[in-house]
């Protein structure tokens, strides 16, 4: 497969949005690397849309829905999550 380095622009428990300068059809199957306080974590997910958000160069945002899941990959990103909105609310 190719390696694509983006921009996440928003996480959440079920999936993300994110920045790329690739394109790619919805229901296409990903592997992501988000990195959560410092720490690689691995997901798979889904595109469930793409839209076309710049021209020079192109830019596209995704989702991405979450699946297969399993316990240590879903506790790092709900400890990521409460981190950052405690951070959030503190700011």
């Amino acid at each position: 497969g190719q390696f694509r380095v983006t921009r996440t622009v928003n996480l959440s428990l079920g999936g993300l949005k994110m920045l790329s300068e690739s394109r790619f059809p919805a229901a296409t199957a990903v592997d992501l690397v988000l990195v959560l306080d410092d720490k690689a974590t691995r997901f798979k997910g889904n595109v469930v849309y793409t839209e076309k958000v710049g021209e020079t160069p192109p830019q596209f945002h995704m989702g991405v829905r979450f699946r297969e899941m399993g316990a240590p990959e879903r506790q790092a990103l709900e400890d990521f999550l409460a981190t950052a909105s405690k951070r959030e609310a503190s700011a």
